[in-house]
């Protein structure tokens, strides 16, 4: 993986994790390299505890991605995140 991808894929973990706290858990391939494997990867797989309806949850991680981004993120975008 490129420096420049890696950055921003730890860039959104680090955002993701302030918002959600715990509720927010990095897993696969990513949450491998955290550990000194050398796994390559080419998204972030997140499990999330919401504790609110997943359409208003969707619209808050939208939200989140777009404070970040030039291109704005849409419900369809972050959808494919949560459920692939």
């Amino acid at each position: 993986m490129d420096l420049g991808r890696e950055k921003v894929m730890l860039r959104v973990i680090h955002r993701i994790s302030g918002h959600y706290g715990p509720e927010a858990v990095v897993k696969g391939g990513m949450s491998l390299r955290f550990y000194g494997f050398s796994r390559a990867t080419q998204d972030i797989d997140f499990a999330f505890q919401p504790h609110r309806r997943k359409r208003a949850f969707t619209d808050e991680l939208v939200a989140l991605l777009n404070e970040m981004f030039d291109e704005p993120a849409t419900s369809t975008t972050v959808l494919y995140i949560l459920f692939i």
